[in-house]
């Protein structure tokens, strides 16, 4: 198993801002019409599903945050900073 590719802030937000329109979609009410995952940022694959844990779980004492892609298997983390800073950036610049 490879260990997961960490990712700056720089790769993070756009993954980010894209998870947030899904999720704005979602709450209002675009059930099977929500806006695609993200693309893989190794493969640039179209995923089905985006997973948190797993084999690399987040790491508390580092706050770092492990999620994956799939069906390409790509894993990540991303420092919980980066992550706090990336949605804040995404709820402001989103309509």
């Amino acid at each position: 198993m490879n260990e997961p590719t960490r990712l700056t802030y720089e790769q993070l937000a756009p993954i980010v801002a894209a998870l947030y329109r899904r999720e704005k979609a979602a709450l209002a009410g675009a059930g099977f019409l929500l806006p695609p995952f993200p693309d893989c940022p190794t493969c640039g694959q179209s995923p089905t599903e985006l997973r948190t844990g797993g084999d690399h779980p987040a790491h508390f004492l580092e706050d770092r945050i492990g999620f994956g892609f799939r069906p390409c298997g790509h894993t990540f983390t991303a420092h919980g900073e980066d992550l706090y800073r990336a949605y804040e950036h995404a709820r402001m610049e989103a309509p």
